[in-house]
């Protein structure tokens, strides 16, 4: 920037830090108030708790191993509380708002820029990944950089933004398979921009240095290519995903803008709060828009000549629109891969191409607008977000147990067997007395705590307990965890 007078980017460099220190505070606040969900606990277990990660109980899972691992070594720096373990995917998360400014700043300018970040520093969802101990949020950062690096290698052929690619590809290929869609969607790119650019004499070494860079991140993924083939014969034989509706395709788009999560289940915010977000946001852009944006030139290292708008929106309708069109004919097969969590690897697109929309609106009223409908749902939900609970209360439901439990008289039926790790994780009690779910002979206790999580309506567990002449004698229910206590019924003489 030394070229660049400092009163030309010194407010830019205050505005992006303040940009940034929102979003960062959205992020803490409350991220350690509730215990981890299911699938946080299985990122604790793969992580392992010796002088390594666990590859053995990775390959039994169904995700690669890079997130894993590198939690396992964050959580020897920084300890194991869910603050400390969900702050891993809070780094990611802050570093996918500040590159994904970049990017937009790439493809459309300064103004989609400003406002890509000003979404994504403000989204629910993109809130909800940072403060949780997966694999999401990454995979997230990885796309924008993916695309970023993708993008200047279109723009300038310098090799080293095509090793950057490679590299980017690699960590996506090691985060989350779903990436593999992403990829995809980005093969499809290429072969656009090679035919747009045709007989431009850099069409073919834009195209064999891409595939080059894909042949170099394959041939990385390979050690691990084995494993990749075990995971997948287990999902093909039994996975826990649902097919999708019908309405998938249009709902995974509008979950990007927070209209509904994955913590809402199936509730939905009302219309009324929508309205009113909407309302008061566009007041406050409509005040602030009296203040000129900050609209710098672009730095002198960009590419020069940059990308048409079409070319952009190309590029960025392929990323929304591949991983999740692929996902859903996928599960025409009977490969039931496709989830909203997954679809995440395409949200990005969604908030940039939902900026570069309002951004590039000649009225200043159609671009506060769409900028407010883009921001409203999120600030309709948060707060309920930040005040009830959305994830599995497991801690809760081990106190519950605790503050009663008889050792003497006491023993446990879990209606699934992958949810005993949860509880036990948050109870102090050892070597309990276990009756298998089926309750196939009469348990010979007198009491039976009954922990469901996750065994859906056709469980019958409870049922089976009362068959064996037990009654329920108390009950705590909690967000995906219930918990029944049963007690014998006394017996009357014949």
């Amino acid at each position: 920037m030394g070229s660049v007078p400092a009163a030309t980017w010194l407010p830019r460099i205050g505005a992006i830090a303040v940009l940034l220190a929102g979003a960062l505070l959205l992020r803490l606040q409350g991220i350690g108030d509730q215990g981890f969900w299911i699938d946080e606990h299985a990122s604790v277990l793969m992580a392992g708790d010796g002088s390594s990660p666990s590859i053995a109980r990775i390959r039994s899972d169904v995700h690669p191993p890079f997130y894993f691992g590198l939690l396992h070594y964050w959580m020897r720096a920084f300890g194991d509380s869910a603050t400390a373990i969900r702050l891993l995917s809070t780094v990611a998360s802050i570093a996918t708002v500040g590159f994904l400014y970049r990017l937009g700043h790439l493809l459309y300018g300064a103004r989609t820029a400003w406002m890509a970040g000003l979404v994504a520093a403000t989204s629910l969802l993109q809130i909800y990944y940072a403060q949780e101990a997966r694999s999401y949020a990454w995979l997230m950062l990885f796309t924008v950089l993916s695309t970023d690096s993708l993008v200047r290698w279109r723009l300038t052929t310098r090799t080293r933004h095509a090793w950057l690619y490679g590299l980017w590809t690699v960590a996506l290929l090691y985060t989350h398979y779903f990436s593999l869609l992403f990829i995809a969607s980005q093969a499809m790119y290429v072969v656009y921009a090679c035919w747009v650019a045709r007989g431009s004499g850099d069409d073919r070494r834009r195209f064999t240095g891409w595939l080059a860079a894909v042949v170099l991140a394959a041939i990385l993924f390979l050690p691990w290519s084995g494993i990749f083939l075990e995971q997948w014969s287990g999902v093909q034989r039994s996975f826990w995903i649902p097919a999708p509706t019908s309405l998938a395709w249009l709902e995974a788009p509008l979950s990007f803008l927070s209209w509904w999560g994955p913590w809402s289940g199936e509730s939905r915010v009302p219309v009324a709060a929508i309205g009113l977000a909407f309302a008061g946001l566009f007041a406050s852009i409509w005040f602030l828009g009296r203040f000129p944006w900050p609209q710098p030139p672009r730095p002198t290292s960009s590419p020069e000549g940059g990308m048409t708008r079409r070319e952009s929106t190309v590029l960025l309708v392929l990323w929304l629109a591949v991983p999740i069109g692929l996902g859903l004919q996928l599960s025409l097969f009977g490969i039931d891969v496709f989830s909203f969590r997954n679809s995440t690897v395409s949200a990005c697109a969604a908030l940039l191409l939902g900026a570069a929309v309002a951004s590039q609106l000649g009225s200043p009223w159609a671009r506060n607008l769409v900028l407010a409908a883009l921001l409203a749902p999120s600030v309709a939900q948060m707060p309920r977000y930040y005040t009830e609970p959305h994830k599995d209360q497991w801690c809760e439901a081990a106190h519950f147990v605790e503050s009663r439990f008889q050792p003497e008289t006491d023993a446990f039926v879990f209606d699934a067997p992958f949810i005993r790790y949860p509880f036990l994780a948050c109870s102090t009690l050892e070597g309990i007395a276990t009756v298998p779910s089926a309750v196939p002979t009469d348990p010979g206790h007198p009491r039976i705590w009954l922990i469901r999580g996750y065994g859906g309506k056709d469980s019958q567990s409870a049922e089976r307990i009362r068959s064996r002449g037990y009654t329920t004698a108390e009950r705590w229910q909690g967000v995906r965890v219930e918990v029944d206590l049963f007690d014998r019924r006394p017996r009357t003489s014949e």
